[in-house]
């Protein structure tokens, strides 16, 4: 696709996702903020798709995101697990790499095949209210990863959900790394580059930022 002829189509653009799209450095998204100007940056380091999902809804419900606006979603890894309580969201990231949570409960509570329904329902949920309206893409492919056993491998998922899969673009991971973990878990840092974040939104968006 050609992001610069939808981006000025519509009136405003709005950025959701983890620290692959809200970091130290900039991001995608800061990249076409300075591009374009309308462009409102909502992503959050350590953020799960729950966490996503809540403030889309919350900036839609509350009539911010329009009927002519645009929305930018990067997914993040489906085996996150975000808690809000009394208004303060805790989104620890990675559960195999935090400290909110014991590993003992991790273990005993937290199932990865739960989380990528959950997740590809939050998308399915979106997808049906922005319709061509929205552009899915995401961190690494949200199906096709083993937390446990840190393998990039197909997940069992309901084949009513196929269909939201298709809508995704290319991950981070696939463009930039072709999915080898060994490569992404070995990186100084293991968030793209600010160079990385202009070659990936360039192959996959066609623009140059």
């Amino acid at each position: 696709m050609n992001l610069h002829d939808t981006i000025s189509q519509h009136r405003h653009v709005w950025c959701f996702g983890c620290s692959f799209t809200h970091y130290k450095w900039h991001t995608w998204a800061d990249q076409l903020k300075d591009k374009y100007v309308n462009v409102t940056n909502l992503g959050r380091s350590g953020a799960g798709n729950v966490y996503i999902f809540n403030k889309i809804m919350e900036k839609y419900t509350q009539g911010e995101i329009t009927k002519d606006d645009l929305v930018m979603v990067c997914w993040t890894g489906h085996f996150r697990l975000d808690m809000k309580f009394k208004d303060i969201w805790q989104t620890p990231g990675n559960l195999l790499n935090q400290h909110t949570y014991s590993m003992d409960f991790v273990k005993k509570h937290c199932d990865p095949q739960y989380f990528l329904e959950r997740d590809l329902y939050l998308v399915h949920a979106v997808n049906q209210i922005f319709k061509n309206r929205i552009i899915n893409f995401s961190m690494g492919d949200i199906d096709r990863f083993d937390q446990y056993n840190n393998k990039h491998v197909p997940l069992d998922k309901p084949d009513n959900l196929q269909k939201t899969l298709d809508t995704f673009f290319p991950s981070f991971y696939k463009v930039l790394w072709n999915n080898d973990v060994h490569t992404i878990m070995h990186r100084y840092d293991q968030h793209p580059t600010v160079s990385e974040h202009k070659q990936y939104m360039k192959q996959v968006f066609n623009i140059e930022l």
